[in-house]
């Protein structure tokens, strides 16, 4: 076993499309999870990097949520979710 410090960030959301009156909320960031010490075995883990969510292109849309990155089945760091 070995210790070592970890961050995981993940994908920030989009933000929301308004009205020709009104302007959409924008998006929230990824999270951000970060572990001083984190403790590993010396093998293989899988990490996922989180992607950020595409623009909307329409009025009256609801940005879409960011996707999660992971390291392991030890972290996650949540994607942001869309703007309104």
């Amino acid at each position: 076993m070995a210790a070592m410090k970890v961050l995981v960030v993940g994908g920030g959301a989009a933000g929301g499309a308004g009205t020709t009156n009104a302007t959409g909320g924008g998006g929230g960031a990824g999270e951000f999870v970060y572990k001083a010490t984190q403790t590993v075995g010396f093998q293989a883990y899988s990490i996922t990097v989180g992607a950020s969510a595409a623009g909307v292109t329409g009025a009256n849309q609801d940005g879409t949520d960011g996707n999660n990155s992971t390291f392991g089945a030890l972290l996650t760091g949540l994607g942001g979710g869309g703007g309104g």
